[in-house]
């Protein structure tokens, strides 16, 4: 297990996110004060998961494309004019995409309205679960 949380650790820090260790059943954490106070935790072979926290660089998004055949995916890419490559698959059979925020303008804002499948996560106050959360999902 730690093998997989190290290695999902590393390529988080990687790609900028600032990295938390996970409370005891708590699946986010956030951060107060400016980004260029904050720094990651560095990695601890005791630590059962992380956080990561979103730089304002970065967007994500939560594809629970069984919600509606993956529509609203297709729409985003087609908006943004490219397909981003899925990070990590969530237990209910979504998919989670990070990518660089090219195209601010299009996934910030009242995105239901347009992707009502997706959940578009951008600012350092968002955060996503890493391998060893305890992430609830709509069965408990």
């Amino acid at each position: 297990m730690n093998e997989v949380l190290k290695d999902a650790y590393e390529q988080y820090e990687a790609l900028g996110f600032i990295l938390r260790k996970a409370e005891k059943d708590q699946k986010f954490s956030r951060i107060t004060g400016s980004l260029q106070d904050a720094k990651a935790q560095k990695f601890s072979e005791n630590a059962t998961g992380y956080t990561a926290v979103v730089p304002p660089n970065i967007i994500i998004v939560d594809n629970d494309k069984y919600q509606d055949d993956n529509k609203s995916f297709e729409k985003l890419c087609e908006d943004l004019g490219y397909t981003p490559e899925p990070f990590a698959l969530t237990p209910s059979g979504g998919e989670h995409y990070a990518f660089d925020n090219m195209h601010f303008e299009k996934v910030i804002g009242k995105t239901k309205d347009r992707y009502p499948a997706l959940d578009v996560y951008a600012g350092y106050q968002s955060v996503i679960p890493i391998v060893g959360t305890k992430a609830i999902n709509k069965e408990g």
